[in-house]
């Protein structure tokens, strides 16, 4: 019982720990840095380093809901993450990156599944490379590195990956990707006015909690085996024959044991007999 209650205690620390705050961003009118600023994002310059150096990188431990065009918002817990500009002029967002590779944001293989479906579903993407990745997932095996589902045709364009983080008991974490670049975009014929998704709230969160509630982890209890005995005894009559049964058996092996005793001293007493028969037998012969 001590066992099971400091489980849970740590559970729950481990949940306050991992998300201590959370961010609101409204690209919901434009992709402009100033969402940050207004959300009270504080950003954090990344070591300029190649393609890095017009990156910033967000707070972790944090949960971030995410205001997109058409009424669409996306909710993520994550441990870290990164806003990409253009240029370093650009006052304009273009890429968004949240991770969730810290153990206290690992799924298991079927609460992983789940939010996948419902992505999949949500944006009418094909499943069978869904299945096809995560078939030795289920199975216990590392299979590929990562997969990613990306919802085309949308705008901004919305990814979703997941990788494998060589945990055995939860071996999926999660990463995000909201994709602004709105001249690219453009060239393949997306933008706001063609999103075919409106009104929508991809909470992953909730879809994790949701997945846990119906599956709960299985907590095993070790019971010491004297009790484990007598409660087994009280309930199953086989059980109790066996228990009340049990010093009869031992008697008899000690019977067993003292038998060959009784029979040595038996011989002993034989032997003796006919040694003192025989010295009499001398005698006599000799008297004669």
């Amino acid at each position: 019982m001590c066992r099971f209650t400091f489980i849970l205690i740590l559970a729950f620390v481990v949940q306050l720990a991992a998300v201590e705050q959370t961010y609101v961003l409204d690209f919901s009118d434009n992709f402009g840095m100033s969402a940050f600023e207004e959300g009270g994002v504080p950003l954090r310059q990344l070591p300029s380093i190649s393609q890095e150096s017009y990156s910033k990188e967000l707070p972790g431990d944090a949960r971030y809901i995410i205001k997109l065009p058409s009424s669409n918002q996306v909710v993520f817990e994550s441990h870290m993450g990164s806003i990409r500009r253009a240029n370093e002029s650009a006052q304009l967002a273009s890429r968004l990156v949240l991770y969730g590779n810290e153990p206290p944001y690992h799924l298991t293989a079927s609460e992983a599944l789940e939010v996948f479906e419902q992505f999949h579903d949500t944006f009418n993407i094909p499943k069978e490379p869904l299945y096809k990745w995560f078939d030795p997932v289920t199975r216990g095996q590392s299979g590929r590195s990562y997969y990613q589902a990306i919802a085309k045709g949308n705008y901004p364009e919305i990814a979703l990956e997941a990788a494998n983080s060589f945990f055995s008991e939860k071996p999926v974490f999660l990463v995000l990707y909201v994709d602004f670049d709105e001249k690219t975009l453009r060239k393949r014929g997306v933008s706001a006015e063609t999103n075919q998704v409106h009104d929508l709230t991809f909470d992953i969160p909730a879809i994790i909690e949701s997945v846990r509630s119906k599956h709960p982890p299985a907590v095993i209890e070790e019971t010491p085996v004297e009790e484990s005995k007598a409660s087994a005894s009280a309930t199953d009559p086989l059980m109790e024959e066996q228990v009340v049964k049990e010093p009869d058996a031992v008697a008899a092996v000690e019977l067993a044991e003292e038998e060959p005793k009784e029979s040595t001293n038996w011989l002993l007493w034989l032997i003796g007999a006919l040694v003192v028969l025989g010295s009499l037998v001398l005698v006599v012969r000799r008297k004669n």
